[in-house]
């Protein structure tokens, strides 16, 4: 019974099999359009795996490029077929042959080739990656409906579910280019105000932000390095001004060495001076030494948390934001320390809501390393006409129009864990 789940069959391939004989297939079974998900993915951190490409992230992929995720359409004659970017023109993107017994092998133009087992007459393909330094990936391609979930008249409710792993060293230090003030911005265009590279890291007791700006630290006097914390609420404090940043706490680095904490989850939120000595500046750099304790996690464990930093010139309105690091998202801590050596489970299970203005509320419970709490969420959606749904709180997905499909989400900015979905 290894296959009742994503775990299971990871854990199972060693199992020897029991001894079959099927016999009566061919090409022509694997026609119609298939979603696929690069299931060992979920493992990625663990069995060095990585999503360079194959059928996930294919830039021709008919759902566009989607990490650990992509849609093509089998034509039952041994051709593999794709989009073009750019021109949504059809283009052959690789080759299959199906044997009498039901095995079967892919190749694609970009050189992955693949072994798999055709299943349910056609209808279900597992695989496993066999060209040099794919690792054995494995993954499935599910025949859906041809149409897509092109519009929502009325609420549509998808039910999900997540198990994967994490592990390795977490994020990377965050780049962001010179001279890329918002165009929002009212403030003064100093050095200091534009974030060259930044990043977070965590050791399992302390979370340390530090960033290097263009200019000396301290040249604007009222600066603030705002270093937004996402502990699990995935909450668009921006709403639509930065829909991708997302954070329930913040932490505030003052060019005069003082800084605080605030938990904005808290009702009302409340706000925590950092310790003497938390602060120190270097010529363009600027770091703060937080205690974990002064972050608890709101649904997350802190080795997954997002983060995002953004100078700026008060606290009065977001014309006074002078740059963002992401651009519009979360990275991810570095671990560091004891935290570095971790192995990290994630599983959920929950629901969407989708309205029709646009909006979803999501309800689920979350399990990382063991602990499982509910978190709930809200923002927006944009439901593409080849099949994409993309949340503001970073999920992501493939649905057919019944609302079945394959989900992805990003507990960290190095990992990529999917999941299925199911409209109810």
């Amino acid at each position: 019974m290894c296959k009742t789940s994503i775990f299971a069959v990871v854990l199972c391939l060693g199992a020897p099999a029991a001894g079959f004989a099927i016999s009566g297939c061919g090409n022509a079974q694997l026609s119609g359009t298939y979603n696929a998900r690069v299931s060992s993915l979920n493992f990625q951190g663990i069995l060095g795996i990585n999503n360079a490409g194959g059928f996930g992230n294919h830039p021709s992929s008919l759902s566009g490029q989607t990490p650990g995720m992509g849609r093509f359409r089998f034509d039952g004659n041994g051709n593999i077929v794709g989009m073009a970017p750019g021109n949504n023109a059809s283009l052959v993107v690789g080759s299959y042959s199906v044997s009498d017994d039901c095995s079967a092998t892919l190749q694609l133009n970009s050189g992955e080739k693949f072994n798999a087992v055709v299943l349910a007459g056609g209808a279900q393909v597992m695989f496993i990656q066999s060209d040099a330094g794919s690792a054995g990936a494995i993954g499935e391609l599910d025949r859906g409906a041809n149409s897509c979930l092109t519009g929502v008249g009325m609420e549509q409710q998808i039910a999900f579910s997540f198990s994967g792993a994490q592990g390795g060293n977490g994020g990377g230090v965050i780049t962001d280019a010179k001279g890329d003030f918002l165009s929002s911005y009212t403030g003064p265009q100093n050095g200091d105000m534009d974030v060259m590279t930044a990043q977070a890291t965590f050791d399992g007791t302390n979370f340390t932000f530090m960033s290097v700006e263009a200019g000396k630290v301290g040249t604007t006097s009222d600066a603030l390095f705002v270093w937004g914390v996402d502990r699990g609420t995935h909450t668009a404090g921006f709403g639509a001004f930065r829909p991708g940043v997302l954070f329930d706490a913040v932490v505030i680095l003052r060019p005069d060495g003082t800084g605080a904490v605030t938990d904005l989850a808290a009702t009302p939120p409340a706000s925590t001076p950092l310790p003497a000595g938390s602060v120190t500046i270097s010529g363009n750099t600027i770091r703060g030494v937080v205690p974990a304790s002064m972050l608890p996690s709101k649904g997350m464990p802190a080795a997954s948390y997002g983060v995002n930093l953004w100078p700026r010139t008060g606290l009065g309105n977001n014309a006074q934001i002078a740059d963002f690091a992401p651009d519009n998202s979360d990275a991810s801590v570095i671990l560091t320390g004891s935290a570095a050596s971790s192995v990290r489970s994630f599983s959920a299970i929950g629901t969407v809501t989708l309205a029709p203005d646009g909006t979803f509320s999501m309800r689920e419970w979350m399990g990382q390393n063991g602990v499982v709490k509910p978190v709930n969420s809200t923002g927006t959606f944009t439901l593409g006409n080849d099949c994409s749904l993309t949340f503001s709180n970073g999920m992501r997905g493939l649905l057919t129009d019944n609302g079945s499909g394959v989900f992805s989400i990003q507990p960290d900015a190095g990992t990529v864990i999917l999941g299925t979905a199911m409209g109810q």
